[in-house]
Formats: structure tokens, C-alpha cells, sequence
């Protein structure tokens, strides 16, 4: 409810009438001149006489809540929200079960309740009240309890008995699917199923999709109830289940007849089964293909109802809006598989469905779970060679986490002549070993580890080349700032940092794409329009066409009156988005949330960026260690230097240039033992790293380095303990002498 308005000025010549009230009054030219002629400015000492209306509500002393509450609404309208408080503090201290909650929301006006919520006196003592009777009426609402109850009753003969039973039922809409579905479901209450299908179809739209998820069921005779009920309510939304049901080769003949019918209701005729297959195929992919949109109001939360085994009823499910497209699609596209199990094209279209449908509501990011009637198990009933196809049809038609799923099943079922055995050309795997999508690259590495491929194979240089990638992660929130003029990227990246980013800056277009390429840790760039060598129309193309960068969120800064130019180029680089150069910290925050949600399910945050740089370090140091040929480990030496410094990953990178046997390894492996600054596990992986590289390798420092070392022994003498044990073990390495650092 609306302020009430202010109260009009008091006039006593309204209220009494100036002649009757006042028939002794003398003439103006008698009244001193500071005594007030006007009545309208006399106080009366006793104030305005109470509102009859108010005085009744209070002489009714209500104290049901239901009393209460209409009481508190009438006082409200006279604009006696004071005297109105008493009654809700009252109301607020009374204890209702769910029963009473339900039954004071049923009795009251919704809006009216919102209104009391709302208003700033009484509100505050009931907005929470309210919250809590709504609750507890969508829980009486839904009992599951009361609902079979009431099922129960409807074919009662006595209308006092099954009457309400029907209104409590199609008061709880949905809900009153499960029981009304399970007096169809037993035959031995066959003379109630004609009560129960009639409230299914009063309860029409909101019948449907419980209904579809009712058709996973195995029991015939109950689908052939739903099928013919979903002819006679159902729409578009349940062609797809009623092909399946026409055309799968388990339908005995009234189930298949129960669907030809109902096609024939909504379509206007009944497909003959050439056309129906193909009509269910493209139900099947439709869902599918929409599964592949990066908008980010695919987040947007969704329902479907699939059948319990545990609790043999059609129960709802909460998705978002792509998993929900993908679980419908999961269901066709089976019952399309099941239509002829020989066909390579239809398994693979199931497969598909249901490794994406499994990995986006799994996260990208996260392995397949495993286990009985889980996708992975499923998929991996099929065979290697079977998910190996799947793989390469899913990077060549973009169903990336379909992909990332086979790629986990592979890991676990597959061989290594599977690496090979495309001869020059790659396996998908090893294709996949290079995709630009960080999870999907990740997830192929991590198969082919597992798989542990000893010999050379095509493409076995994207396996290194990932490691290296991930490698040099730093796994913090990091952002590419590049502007022409040094000073204003410098402001950007304060902005930035108050956000928690760390910043890179470039200059120049060239700059800015080196940058680009070399860190896998930027969650987006800022490009400025003006940037030149290269301008920044082509910086971007160069940044797509890279799988390092092709899916970074790219802001194009512009000013005012470039901002056409710029818009005009983003609409046909969609991944591009055109703002204006941020004036503050706040314009920053709103910069970088539409840049994040452009990136959507596929932003990688920097704690997962940190775990894979700590899996590559540890396969680089495994592949170096062990004899293998199929992995050229020394190309990657520079990323492991890069890791050196980073508390949490130097040990494994320490190992990993231990193993290197190199002058620039071992030069660096020195420099990080040798600084006092740096964490002491750090020195000393560094000096026990050193001990085996020059133990296997032989000592590739030059003579200037090694009396470098002992002169910082000798400096040291007696100053700091942990500085002198890793001193020492380095000097132990330099002298072959072995042994760890710190006596460990």
C-alpha cells in the first residue's frame, strides 16, 4: 500500500460551523491585536475526536488470527497504522501449525497480504509472517500425504467427500499428477481411473510434462493411460515422446495404437513410421543443437520431470536452461537408438546427447561421475572405438562437452594403439590434446596420460605444448589491459585491481598479442579502438584465429565518438563487446560482469587454472623421469622456469628442470636456492633438484657461477642457519657429494 497521504490542515469552521460554534464572538475591531480571530488557529487541548470506525475495531477485540488480520487491514485503509501495530505485534506472537498457515493464506486476498507486508509500520512485524504462511501453504499445498489422501476419495459416492477431494487436487496443480498417476497405474482400481483421468485433464497444461516424465516408466499399460491423456491435453511439447511411443520396436499395440491416436489429435493426422523416425530424429538433435548457444541466459533455471525408480512416481528435476534442452534430448535421441540399435548414425546421436547432457551438469570442469547407470558407464558399455567416433564427431559439430566426456571415458577404456593408429593424421584424442578450449585440452592430456604412450605419435607435440601452456599458469585472477597511452591503461588497471585482478599492460597491438598468447590466466582483455601495430580490427582476428585466445572475452574500449565504428565491428565479431573506457571502480565492475557473462559456463576461474598447472608440472616431471619417446620434455623448460617462483608450484617445477639436464636448468635451479627471499621448501627442492640433475647430467655451470656460490657460503658463515644448510647442499651438488638440502 501507498504512503498514506498527509492529513489535511484541522479548519474548525469546517468541523463546527463558525456561527454556532462561536454566536458570542466579538467584532474583529474589539480583539487585541495578538489574540488569533481565525478559529482555525486554536489547538484544541484534547485533540481530534477518535474515528468512530477505529473506536468499533477496537471494541470488537479481535484475537483469531484470522480476526487479527482483517482487523490490521481495515485499520490500515482508515490510515490507523498505529492502531493497527498492536494487532500485528499481537499476530506475530501467536504459534500456527501448517494446517492454520495454509488456511489464513486461503482465506486471504494474496494482494493483501503483500500490501500489509509492504506497508512501514506494520510491515516490518509482518513481511516475515507472511513469508512464512506462503511457505507453509505451498507445502500443505504439495503434501504429498494429502494429496493421495484426497485421491483416494474421488471415487467416493458422496459428492460432500470426492468434491473438495477434486478441488484440493486441482488446487495443488502439479503435485496432483503423482497420486492421480498411480490410481492408473493399479489395475485393481480400475473403477477409479476414470475420476483420475478426468482431473488430469482438468488439470491440463500442468498435467503435460509430469505426465512426459511418467513415459520413462516401464510399465506399458500406465504409459498407454499417459499417451492417450497426452493426445487429449498435450501440445507441440509432446510430439516428440508420442513418436518414441508410435515407433519403438518395445510398444506392444495398444500402446503404439494409443499413440497414433494421439498424434492424430494433435497433428491433424498420424504419421506412417518412415516419417515418424525422421520426425523423432529431428525432435532428438532440435534440443541438441540449441545445447551449443553460449548466451548467458541459458543459466536461467528449468524443470523436467523424469520417472523415479525409487519412488515409482514422475518427480521434477531442476536444471538450467541448456541442461533441461539436453536431458530432452537424451530421452529422444535413446528412444530413437532403441528404434534400431545397428544404426551408427542414431548411437551416436544418443551418445552425444548424453555425454553433453552429463558434462554440462557434471561442470566442464569436473571428471564424469562413475557407477551404475551413470553417462560414463553407459558410454563405456559401447567400447573404445565406439566413444573414440563420438569424440571426433563432437569436435568436428562443437558439442564441446560431449567431447570433454568422451575424452574422460577414453581416458579410462581406451589403449594406446588407439594414439596411432591414424597413421600421419591425428587421433582425436590428440586433436582434442590442442583445442582451444582449456577444459577440453585438458581433459585430452590427462586420457592420454592415463593411456601412457610410450612411442612417438602424430600430434604428440600438442600433448607437450598443453603441458607447457598449463604450466605457466599462475593461477590468479589476471587481465590484459591495451591502450595507446601508457598512463590511461595504468588507470584501467588500478580500477581493475580493486576488483582483485592482476594486470598486463601493452601499448600496441603486437605487444598486446604476445602477451596474449604466453599466459593462459586472463579472464578477459581490454582493447582500446585507438591501438595501432597492429589496429585493433585485426588484433582481434588474430586473437580468434589463435586457440590460445579464440575464447577470451574481448572488450573493445571506445570513445564517444568512435563508439558506431566500434559497435558496427562487434556485431560481426559477436564475441566482442563495444564499451565505453571505464571512468571508475564501479563503471570497472559492471565492465567486467558483462565480460564474464559473455564467457558463461566457459570461463575457467583461477583456482581450476592453478590445479592444472600443478597436473602438467606433475606429468613433465613424470615424463622426464621415466624412459619414454613419445614427448619431447625439454621444449617445456621454459614454462617450468616460470613456475619456479610460485610457492605452490616450485616444488613440482623444480623437479621437472632437475630432470632437464641443462645449463640454463641448473643456472636457474641455483638462483632460486640462493635467495634468501623465497620460501625455504622452495630452496630446498631447488638445491635437491640441482643434486640430481648434476648426479645424472653432470655439472653445466660455469666456472664464475660455482665460485659465486662459494662466496655466498662464505658471506653466510654464521648468520642464518637455513641459508647455510641449503648453501651447503648446493655446494654438495657442485662437489657430487649428493644428499638433501636441510638434512631432510
Amino acid at each position: 500500500m501507498d504512503e498514506p497521504a498527509d492529513e489535511p490542515a484541522f479548519d474548525a469552521a469546517d468541523v463546527f460551523g463558525v456561527d454556532d460554534a462561536m454566536p458570542d464572538q466579538p467584532p474583529a475591531d474589539a480583539v487585541p491585536a495578538d489574540v488569533p480571530v481565525d478559529p482555525a488557529g486554536v489547538q484544541d487541548p484534547l485533540g481530534p475526536p477518535p474515528d468512530p470506525a477505529v473506536l468499533a475495531i477496537q471494541e470488537w477485540a479481535p484475537k483469531t488470527p484470522r480476526d487479527l488480520l482483517r482487523a490490521i487491514a481495515i485499520l490500515i485503509d482508515l490510515d490507523a497504522a498505529d492502531a493497527a501495530k498492536p494487532y500485528a505485534d499481537e499476530l506475530g506472537q501467536q504459534q500456527l501449525d501448517q494446517t492454520a498457515k495454509a488456511d489464513l493464506v486461503a482465506q486471504t486476498n494474496p494482494a493483501d497480504l503483500m500490501r500489509l507486508a509492504r506497508h512501514p509500520v506494520v510491515g516490518p512485524v509482518l513481511a516475515p509472517l507472511v513469508d512464512d504462511w506462503l511457505k507453509a501453504a505451498e507445502a500443505h499445498r504439495q503434501d504429498a500425504a494429502r494429496l493421495t489422501e484426497a485421491a483416494g476419495q474421488l471415487a467416493d459416492p458422496n459428492a460432500a467427500v470426492h468434491e473438495p477431494a477434486a478441488v484440493t487436487l486441482l488446487q495443488a496443480r502439479e503435485s496432483a499428477v503423482a497420486p492421480l498417476v498411480a490410481v492408473l497405474a493399479d489395475p485393481n482400481r480400475a473403477a477409479e481411473h476414470a475420476a483420475a483421468k478426468q482431473l488430469l485433464r482438468y488439470l491440463d497444461g500442468y498435467a503435460v510434462e509430469p505426465l512426459l516424465g511418467v513415459l520413462e516408466s516401464p510399465d506399458t499399460a500406465l504409459k498407454t493411460h499417459v499417451v492417450e491423456l497426452l493426445g487429449q491435453v498435450g501440445g507441440q511439447e509432446s510430439v516428440g515422446a508420442l513418436l518414441a511411443a508410435l515407433v519403438a520396436p518395445s510398444s506392444p499395440p495398444e500402446l503404439s495404437s494409443a499413440a497414433a491416436g494421439a498424434l492424430q489429435r494433435i497433428l491433424g493426422r498420424t504419421p506412417d513410421r518412415q516419417e515418424a523416425v525422421r520426425m523423432l530424429e529431428q525432435a532428438a538433435l532440435a534440443p541438441l543443437e540449441s545445447s551449443r548457444d553460449d548466451s548467458p541466459y541459458t543459466a536461467e533455471p528449468a524443470i523436467v520431470w523424469h520417472w523415479s525408480k525409487e519412488s515409482n512416481q514422475s518427480v521434477p528435476v531442476a536444471y538450467d536452461k541448456t541442461s533441461a534442452a539436453l536431458a530432452r534430448a537424451t530421452r529422444l535421441a535413446r528412444a530413437l537408438h532403441l528404434v534400431d540399435p545397428s544404426r551408427a548414425d542414431w548411437r551416436r546421436l544418443y551418445l552425444t546427447a548424453m555425454l553433453q547432457a552429463a558434462q554440462v551438469r557434471r561442470g566442464l570442469g569436473a571428471p564424469l561421475s562413475t557407477g551404475e547407470g551413470t553417462a560414463h558407464n553407459v558410454a563405456a558399455f559401447y567400447g573404445p572405438e565406439v566413444i573414440n567416433h563420438v569424440l571426433a564427431r563432437a569436435l568436428v559439430e562443437g558439442y564441446l562437452p560431449a567431447a570433454i566426456g568422451a575424452a574422460h571415458v577414453l581416458g579410462d577404456i581406451g589403449n594406446v594403439a588407439m594414439l596411432s593408429r591414424n597413421g600421419a593424421e591425428p587421433s582425436p584424442l590428440a586433436e582434442a590434446a590442442g583445442h582451444e578450449d582449456q577444459r577440453l585440452r585438458f581433459a585430452a592430456i590427462n586420457a592420454i596420460m592415463k593411456l601412457g604412450p610410450r612411442d612417438p605419435f602424430a600430434g604428440s607435440t600438442n600433448v607437450t605444448n598443453g603441458m607447457g601452456y598449463f604450466a605457466r599458469s599462475i593461477g590468479v585472477p589476471r587481465v590484459l589491459v591495451a591502450h595507446p597511452s601508457s598512463a590511461e591503461a595504468q588507470k584501467i588497471a588500478g580500477m581493475a585491481a580493486t576488483l582483485g585482478y592482476e594486470t598486463d599492460i601493452a601499448t600496441n597491438g603486437r605487444s598486446a598479442f604476445e602477451l596474449a598468447v604466453r599466459s593462459p590466466d586472463y579472464d578477459f582483455l581490454l582493447l582500446h579502438s585507438a591501438l595501432d601495430g597492429p589496429e585493433v580490427d585485426y588484433l582481434v582476428a588474430q586473437l580468434r584465429r589463435d586457440a590460445r585466445t579464440s575464447r577470451l572475452p574481448i572488450g573493445l574500449m571506445a570513445e564517444p565518438d568512435d563508439m558506431e565504428r566500434v559497435e558496427l565491428f562487434a556485431s560481426r565479431t559477436p564475441p566482442a563487446v563495444p564499451m565505453l573506457s571505464p571512468a571508475n571502480a564501479a563503471e570497472m565492475r559492471v565492465r567486467a560482469g558483462q565480460l564474464l557473462a559473455r564467457a558463461g559456463r566457459w570461463h575457467v576461474p583461477a583456482a581450476e587454472r592453478k590445479a592444472y598447472a600443478m597436473a602438467a608440472l606433475r606429468w613433465l616431471a613424470i615424463l622426464a623421469v621415466h624412459p619414454q619417446t613419445a614427448f619431447d620434455v625439454r621444449t617445456q623448460e621454459g614454462a617450468a622456469t616460470a613456475a619456479l617462483y610460485l610457492a605452490e608450484l616450485s616444488p613440482l617445477a623444480a623437479a621437472v628442470l632437475g630432470e632437464m639436464g641443462t645449463a640454463t636448468s641448473q643456472q636457474s635451479l641455483v638462483e632460486l636456492a640462493d635467495l634468501e627471499t623465497q620460501p625455504l621448501a622452495s630452496r630446498q627442492a631447488a638445491a635437491n633438484a640441482l643434486a640430481r640433475s648434476v648426479s645424472q647430467f653432470g655439472l653445466r655451470l660455469t666456472r664464475d657461477e660455482i665460485h659465486r656460490q662459494y662466496d655466498l657460503y662464505n658471506a653466510n658463515a654464521g648468520r642464518n642457519g637455513d641459508t647455510h644448510n641449503v648453501l651447503t647442499a648446493v655446494l654438495d651438488a657442485i662437489e657430487q657429494k649428493g644428499g638433501p638440502a636441510g638434512g631432510q
